[in-house]
Protein backbone atom coordinates (compact mmCIF):
# COMPACT_ATOMS: atom_id res chain seq x y z
CA UNK A 1 0.00 0.00 0.00
CA UNK A 2 3.18 1.93 0.47
CA UNK A 3 1.64 3.85 3.57
CA UNK A 4 -1.45 4.83 1.51
CA UNK A 5 -5.04 4.45 2.91
CA UNK A 6 -5.30 3.02 6.72
CA UNK A 7 -4.69 -0.14 8.25
CA UNK A 8 -6.76 -1.56 11.25
CA UNK A 9 -4.55 -3.83 13.85
CA UNK A 10 -6.99 -5.52 15.96
CA UNK A 11 -5.75 -7.89 18.80
CA UNK A 12 -7.87 -9.44 21.96
CA UNK A 13 -4.69 -9.65 23.65
CA UNK A 14 -2.69 -6.71 24.59
CA UNK A 15 0.56 -8.57 25.11
CA UNK A 16 0.80 -9.56 21.83
CA UNK A 17 0.23 -5.66 20.60
CA UNK A 18 3.79 -5.02 21.72
CA UNK A 19 5.01 -7.10 19.10
CA UNK A 20 2.47 -5.79 16.55
CA UNK A 21 3.84 -2.39 17.28
CA UNK A 22 6.73 -2.97 17.35
CA UNK A 23 6.89 -5.08 13.86
CA UNK A 24 5.39 -2.00 12.68
CA UNK A 25 8.17 0.47 13.61
CA UNK A 26 10.43 -1.69 12.42
CA UNK A 27 8.91 -2.09 8.90
CA UNK A 28 8.28 1.91 9.11
CA UNK A 29 4.38 1.30 8.32
CA UNK A 30 3.17 5.17 9.34
CA UNK A 31 -0.62 4.35 8.46
CA UNK A 32 -1.90 1.87 11.22
CA UNK A 33 -4.26 2.29 13.91
CA UNK A 34 -3.57 -0.71 16.96
CA UNK A 35 -6.48 -1.40 18.41
CA UNK A 36 -7.39 -4.03 21.29
CA UNK A 37 -10.99 -5.09 21.15
CA UNK A 38 -13.28 -8.21 20.73
CA UNK A 39 -13.44 -8.39 16.49
CA UNK A 40 -16.88 -10.19 17.25
CA UNK A 41 -18.20 -6.57 18.25
CA UNK A 42 -16.43 -5.01 15.80
CA UNK A 43 -19.58 -4.48 13.42
CA UNK A 44 -21.39 -2.30 16.08
CA UNK A 45 -17.67 -0.55 16.72
CA UNK A 46 -16.44 0.26 13.91
CA UNK A 47 -16.70 -1.22 9.63
CA UNK A 48 -16.89 -0.07 6.23
CA UNK A 49 -13.44 -1.57 5.13
CA UNK A 50 -12.87 -2.25 1.90
CA UNK A 51 -10.88 -5.29 2.62
CA UNK A 52 -10.70 -7.68 5.99
CA UNK A 53 -8.05 -10.19 6.69
CA UNK A 54 -9.21 -12.72 9.51
CA UNK A 55 -6.58 -14.57 11.11
CA UNK A 56 -8.63 -16.92 13.40
CA UNK A 57 -7.65 -18.28 16.84
CA UNK A 58 -7.74 -22.02 16.16
CA UNK A 59 -6.55 -25.45 17.80
CA UNK A 60 -2.54 -24.91 16.28
CA UNK A 61 -2.44 -28.23 14.81
CA UNK A 62 -0.64 -27.06 11.71
CA UNK A 63 2.12 -26.45 13.97
CA UNK A 64 2.97 -29.28 16.14
CA UNK A 65 6.65 -29.34 14.64
CA UNK A 66 6.71 -26.65 16.62
CA UNK A 67 5.13 -27.06 19.52
CA UNK A 68 4.37 -30.67 20.08
CA UNK A 69 2.25 -30.80 23.12
CA UNK A 70 -0.75 -29.31 21.10
CA UNK A 71 -1.03 -33.26 20.41
CA UNK A 72 -1.74 -33.83 24.37
CA UNK A 73 -3.32 -30.58 25.49
CA UNK A 74 -6.02 -30.42 22.96
CA UNK A 75 -9.14 -32.45 22.67
CA UNK A 76 -12.46 -32.38 20.84
CA UNK A 77 -14.15 -30.02 23.22
CA UNK A 78 -11.49 -27.84 22.43
CA UNK A 79 -11.80 -28.14 18.35
CA UNK A 80 -15.73 -27.40 18.72
CA UNK A 81 -15.27 -24.60 21.18
CA UNK A 82 -12.95 -23.08 18.54
CA UNK A 83 -14.90 -23.65 15.89
CA UNK A 84 -18.03 -22.28 17.02
CA UNK A 85 -15.57 -19.14 17.86
CA UNK A 86 -14.80 -19.34 14.44
CA UNK A 87 -17.89 -19.05 13.16
CA UNK A 88 -19.12 -15.70 15.14
CA UNK A 89 -15.66 -14.19 13.78
CA UNK A 90 -15.99 -15.05 10.33
CA UNK A 91 -19.81 -13.51 10.50
CA UNK A 92 -18.69 -10.48 12.14
CA UNK A 93 -15.54 -9.82 9.77
CA UNK A 94 -17.98 -10.22 6.69
CA UNK A 95 -20.30 -8.06 8.37
CA UNK A 96 -17.14 -5.46 8.79
CA UNK A 97 -16.84 -5.30 5.20
CA UNK A 98 -18.65 -2.80 2.61
CA UNK A 99 -19.51 -4.89 -0.68
CA UNK A 100 -19.75 -1.47 -2.36
CA UNK A 101 -15.90 -0.26 -1.93
CA UNK A 102 -14.02 0.45 -5.16
CA UNK A 103 -11.77 -2.80 -5.82
CA UNK A 104 -12.84 -4.03 -2.25
CA UNK A 105 -15.78 -6.12 -0.71
CA UNK A 106 -12.98 -8.83 0.05
CA UNK A 107 -12.53 -11.27 2.96
CA UNK A 108 -9.63 -13.42 3.26
CA UNK A 109 -9.98 -16.17 6.47
CA UNK A 110 -6.80 -17.87 7.67
CA UNK A 111 -5.59 -20.34 9.95
CA UNK A 112 -2.77 -22.77 11.19
CA UNK A 113 -5.04 -26.00 11.56
CA UNK A 114 -5.79 -28.77 9.45
CA UNK A 115 -8.82 -29.68 11.36
CA UNK A 116 -12.08 -29.95 8.84
CA UNK A 117 -14.43 -28.64 11.18
CA UNK A 118 -12.21 -25.54 11.40
CA UNK A 119 -11.97 -24.88 8.08
CA UNK A 120 -14.20 -26.47 5.87
CA UNK A 121 -16.97 -26.18 8.06
CA UNK A 122 -17.09 -22.66 8.86
CA UNK A 123 -16.27 -21.97 5.25
CA UNK A 124 -19.14 -23.79 4.14
CA UNK A 125 -21.16 -21.95 7.40
CA UNK A 126 -20.17 -18.55 6.39
CA UNK A 127 -21.42 -19.30 2.67
CA UNK A 128 -24.68 -20.10 4.13
CA UNK A 129 -25.49 -17.20 6.36
CA UNK A 130 -23.83 -14.86 4.57
CA UNK A 131 -23.92 -12.99 0.83
CA UNK A 132 -20.63 -13.77 -0.09
CA UNK A 133 -19.06 -15.99 -2.70
CA UNK A 134 -15.43 -18.36 -2.45
CA UNK A 135 -12.94 -17.00 -5.18
CA UNK A 136 -9.47 -17.81 -6.37
CA UNK A 137 -6.81 -17.13 -3.72
CA UNK A 138 -4.19 -16.63 -6.40
CA UNK A 139 -1.75 -18.97 -4.74
CA UNK A 140 -0.15 -21.07 -7.11
CA UNK A 141 0.97 -24.04 -4.78
CA UNK A 142 -1.09 -26.20 -2.37
CA UNK A 143 -4.25 -28.63 -1.73
CA UNK A 144 -7.91 -27.98 -2.73
CA UNK A 145 -9.90 -27.82 -0.20
CA UNK A 146 -12.03 -30.60 0.78
CA UNK A 147 -15.63 -30.84 -0.71
CA UNK A 148 -16.97 -34.29 0.52
CA UNK A 149 -15.08 -35.77 4.08
CA UNK A 150 -16.30 -38.96 6.07
CA UNK A 151 -19.57 -37.82 6.68
CA UNK A 152 -19.23 -34.43 5.81
CA UNK A 153 -20.80 -32.65 2.70
CA UNK A 154 -19.54 -29.19 0.96
CA UNK A 155 -20.55 -26.51 -1.44
CA UNK A 156 -18.41 -27.18 -4.81
CA UNK A 157 -16.38 -23.92 -4.59
CA UNK A 158 -14.68 -25.21 -1.77
CA UNK A 159 -12.19 -26.31 -4.09
CA UNK A 160 -11.31 -22.86 -4.90
CA UNK A 161 -9.49 -22.92 -1.14
CA UNK A 162 -6.05 -24.26 0.15
CA UNK A 163 -4.49 -26.33 2.35
CA UNK A 164 -1.06 -26.48 2.88
CA UNK A 165 0.92 -29.59 4.80
CA UNK A 166 4.57 -29.80 6.27
CA UNK A 167 4.84 -33.19 4.93
CA UNK A 168 4.44 -31.86 1.66
CA UNK A 169 4.86 -27.62 1.23
CA UNK A 170 7.89 -27.78 3.98
CA UNK A 171 6.01 -25.43 5.97
CA UNK A 172 3.38 -25.14 9.03
CA UNK A 173 -0.03 -26.47 8.17
CA UNK A 174 -2.22 -23.79 6.86
CA UNK A 175 -5.80 -22.74 5.34
CA UNK A 176 -6.73 -20.38 3.08
CA UNK A 177 -10.20 -19.09 1.77
CA UNK A 178 -10.83 -16.05 -0.39
CA UNK A 179 -14.36 -14.29 -0.20
CA UNK A 180 -16.07 -11.72 -2.35
CA UNK A 181 -18.85 -10.00 -0.73
CA UNK A 182 -21.55 -9.06 -3.23
CA UNK A 183 -24.02 -7.41 -0.85
CA UNK A 184 -24.26 -5.68 2.15
CA UNK A 185 -27.88 -7.26 2.96
CA UNK A 186 -27.87 -10.09 5.47
CA UNK A 187 -30.05 -12.90 4.33
CA UNK A 188 -33.37 -14.16 6.32
CA UNK A 189 -33.64 -17.31 7.09
CA UNK A 190 -35.32 -19.93 5.46
CA UNK A 191 -38.91 -20.02 6.50
CA UNK A 192 -40.49 -23.15 8.03
CA UNK A 193 -42.23 -25.96 6.26
CA UNK A 194 -45.61 -25.15 7.80
CA UNK A 195 -45.17 -21.51 6.28
CA UNK A 196 -44.04 -22.64 2.83
CA UNK A 197 -47.41 -24.65 2.48
CA UNK A 198 -49.49 -21.62 4.14
CA UNK A 199 -48.14 -19.85 1.27
CA UNK A 200 -48.80 -22.44 -1.85
CA UNK A 201 -52.37 -22.55 -0.21
CA UNK A 202 -52.49 -18.89 -0.89
CA UNK A 203 -51.44 -18.58 -4.44
CA UNK A 204 -53.27 -21.51 -5.38
CA UNK A 205 -56.35 -19.89 -4.15
CA UNK A 206 -55.15 -16.64 -5.78
CA UNK A 207 -54.84 -18.66 -8.55
CA UNK A 208 -57.64 -19.47 -9.33
CA UNK A 209 -59.71 -16.81 -8.51
CA UNK A 210 -57.44 -14.60 -10.60
CA UNK A 211 -56.91 -17.51 -13.21
CA UNK A 212 -60.51 -18.46 -14.09
CA UNK A 213 -61.98 -14.64 -14.92
CA UNK A 214 -65.42 -15.56 -14.30
CA UNK A 215 -67.90 -12.88 -14.88
CA UNK A 216 -71.19 -14.70 -15.39
CA UNK A 217 -73.38 -16.62 -12.55
CA UNK A 218 -73.39 -19.83 -14.27
CA UNK A 219 -69.78 -20.43 -14.23
CA UNK A 220 -69.58 -19.45 -10.54
CA UNK A 221 -72.16 -21.98 -9.35
CA UNK A 222 -69.95 -24.21 -11.65
CA UNK A 223 -66.89 -23.61 -9.88
CA UNK A 224 -68.66 -23.62 -6.60
CA UNK A 225 -70.15 -27.44 -7.60
CA UNK A 226 -66.80 -28.66 -8.53
CA UNK A 227 -64.64 -27.14 -5.15
CA UNK A 228 -67.42 -27.70 -2.92
CA UNK A 229 -68.06 -24.26 -1.94
CA UNK A 230 -71.18 -23.30 -0.54
CA UNK A 231 -73.73 -20.26 -1.94
CA UNK A 232 -72.77 -18.10 0.88
CA UNK A 233 -68.82 -18.25 0.08
CA UNK A 234 -69.76 -17.76 -3.75
CA UNK A 235 -70.27 -14.18 -3.11
CA UNK A 236 -66.77 -14.10 -1.48
CA UNK A 237 -65.64 -15.43 -4.97
CA UNK A 238 -66.71 -12.67 -6.98
CA UNK A 239 -65.55 -9.87 -4.87
CA UNK A 240 -62.61 -11.89 -4.67
CA UNK A 241 -62.39 -11.39 -0.50
CA UNK A 242 -61.90 -15.22 1.35
CA UNK A 243 -63.94 -14.95 4.86
CA UNK A 244 -62.11 -14.88 7.50
CA UNK A 245 -63.14 -15.20 11.76
CA UNK A 246 -62.47 -13.04 14.30
CA UNK A 247 -59.75 -14.99 16.10
CA UNK A 248 -57.52 -15.20 13.32
CA UNK A 249 -57.18 -11.57 13.00
CA UNK A 250 -56.77 -11.44 16.77
CA UNK A 251 -54.26 -14.13 16.62
CA UNK A 252 -52.58 -12.44 13.66
CA UNK A 253 -52.18 -9.16 15.75
CA UNK A 254 -50.72 -11.12 18.81
CA UNK A 255 -48.26 -12.62 16.72
CA UNK A 256 -47.32 -8.78 15.29
CA UNK A 257 -46.90 -7.55 18.62
CA UNK A 258 -44.85 -10.16 19.89
CA UNK A 259 -42.56 -10.23 16.87
CA UNK A 260 -41.95 -5.84 17.62
CA UNK A 261 -41.19 -6.83 21.24
CA UNK A 262 -38.55 -9.05 20.25
CA UNK A 263 -36.97 -6.75 17.73
CA UNK A 264 -36.77 -3.94 20.91
CA UNK A 265 -33.23 -4.48 22.45
CA UNK A 266 -33.81 -5.17 25.70
CA UNK A 267 -34.14 -2.21 28.94
CA UNK A 268 -30.85 -2.20 30.53
CA UNK A 269 -30.10 -0.88 34.45
CA UNK A 270 -27.02 1.14 35.11
CA UNK A 271 -25.81 -1.83 37.17
CA UNK A 272 -25.53 -4.16 33.82
CA UNK A 273 -23.89 -1.43 32.17
CA UNK A 274 -20.67 -1.35 34.67
CA UNK A 275 -20.52 -4.76 35.35
CA UNK A 276 -20.33 -4.69 31.34
CA UNK A 277 -17.71 -1.97 30.95
CA UNK A 278 -15.55 -3.66 34.42
CA UNK A 279 -15.55 -7.07 32.39
CA UNK A 280 -14.44 -5.14 28.98
CA UNK A 281 -11.33 -3.74 30.98
CA UNK A 282 -10.13 -7.36 31.84
CA UNK A 283 -6.88 -8.57 29.71
CA UNK A 284 -8.01 -10.54 27.59
CA UNK A 285 -11.79 -10.58 27.72
CA UNK A 286 -14.00 -11.83 25.64
CA UNK A 287 -17.05 -10.03 25.98
CA UNK A 288 -19.91 -10.09 23.65
CA UNK A 289 -21.66 -6.81 22.31
CA UNK A 290 -24.42 -6.02 24.42
CA UNK A 291 -27.79 -5.07 22.48
CA UNK A 292 -29.61 -1.63 23.85
CA UNK A 293 -25.71 -0.86 25.43
CA UNK A 294 -25.59 2.32 22.99
CA UNK A 295 -28.70 3.32 23.58
CA UNK A 296 -28.35 3.19 27.19
CA UNK A 297 -25.10 5.47 27.24
CA UNK A 298 -26.67 7.90 25.09
CA UNK A 299 -29.68 8.00 27.30
CA UNK A 300 -27.56 8.77 30.14
CA UNK A 301 -25.31 11.85 28.59
CA UNK A 302 -28.18 13.18 27.25
CA UNK A 303 -29.95 13.55 30.53
CA UNK A 304 -26.71 15.00 32.17
CA UNK A 305 -26.37 17.58 29.30
CA UNK A 306 -30.38 18.48 29.81
CA UNK A 307 -29.32 18.69 33.63
CA UNK A 308 -26.28 21.04 33.06
CA UNK A 309 -28.26 22.98 30.83
CA UNK A 310 -31.42 23.69 32.91
CA UNK A 311 -29.10 24.95 35.89
CA UNK A 312 -27.04 27.16 33.61
CA UNK A 313 -30.22 28.35 33.04
CA UNK A 314 -31.03 29.28 36.44
CA UNK A 315 -27.79 30.37 37.32
CA UNK A 316 -27.10 28.04 39.89
CA UNK A 317 -24.85 24.41 39.52
CA UNK A 318 -26.45 21.32 40.02
CA UNK A 319 -24.50 20.93 43.28
CA UNK A 320 -26.15 24.04 44.91
CA UNK A 321 -29.66 22.52 43.66
CA UNK A 322 -28.97 19.89 46.36
CA UNK A 323 -30.70 20.81 49.71
CA UNK A 324 -29.06 19.43 52.64
CA UNK A 325 -31.74 17.86 54.65
CA UNK A 326 -30.78 16.95 58.76
CA UNK A 327 -32.92 13.86 59.94
CA UNK A 328 -34.44 13.82 63.21
CA UNK A 329 -32.05 11.46 64.99
CA UNK A 330 -29.41 13.93 64.66
CA UNK A 331 -31.27 16.72 66.30
CA UNK A 332 -32.42 14.40 69.48
CA UNK A 333 -28.27 12.81 69.53
CA UNK A 334 -27.41 16.91 69.42
CA UNK A 335 -29.90 17.93 72.18
CA UNK A 336 -29.32 14.47 74.11
CA UNK A 337 -25.33 15.35 74.40
CA UNK A 338 -26.25 18.85 75.67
Amino acid sequence: MKNSGFIFVNDVNKDRLRAVVGNLHRMGVSNAVVSNYDARSFPTIMGNFSRVLLDAPCSGTGVISKDPSVKTNKDDSDITKCSHLQKELILSAIDSCNAQAANGGYIVYCTCSVMVEENEEVVNYALKKRNVKLVQTGLEFGVEGFCRYRQYRFHPSLKLTRRFYPHTHNMDGFYVAKFKKFSNQIPKPDTSVEEVAEVEEVEEVAGVEEGTGVTDDAEVTGVAEVTGVTDVDTKDIKTKKRPHDGNEDKSAKKKKKKAKREDRPPKLSMQQVKKYQKRKQQPGALVRPVAGLLEKKRKVTKFIKNKKENAEKRGKSPKSQAKKFKRPNEKKKSTNEN
